[in-house]
């Protein structure tokens, strides 16, 4: 694999975490202080990201910096998933949204312990 190769993926993974979030691409530049054209130069894979941004962007996120190097081959395999581009990522952003929302931290981990359960396949 390349280096574009890389840059690539690092960028739609990035895109893809702006998207479940529920965010344009403006509103990320504010968020780390950019303008909304680097994001999307990013995003695309045009320019590499530093690694001060991609550590203000998992701070953002709440995610850890290997989440944005998902789908890339290391050993032989691959670090994580690689997440299909679809109608799958709005209804998911959907979702990201109304759990952050809870404002009770119980009720919150329940829910997240129900779509642990949930996505678990069926024994």
């Amino acid at each position: 694999m390349n280096d574009k190769e890389i840059t690539a993926i690092i960028g739609r993974n990035i895109r893809q975490r702006r998207v479940l979030a529920g965010l344009n691409q403006t509103e990320l530049g504010k968020q780390l202080h950019m303008s909304f054209q680097q994001v999307q130069k990013y995003e695309r894979g045009s320019n590499n990201i530093s690694a001060l941004y991609l550590y203000r962007l998992a701070a953002f996120f709440g995610c850890s910096i290997e989440s944005f190097y998902d789908g890339l081959p290391l050993g032989g395999g691959t670090t994580g998933p690689v997440w299909p581009d679809s109608a799958d990522h709005r209804q998911a952003g959907r979702v990201l949204r109304a759990v952050m929302e809870i404002s009770n931290p119980k009720v919150k981990q329940t829910i997240i312990a129900l779509i642990d359960i949930l996505s678990k396949p069926s024994l």
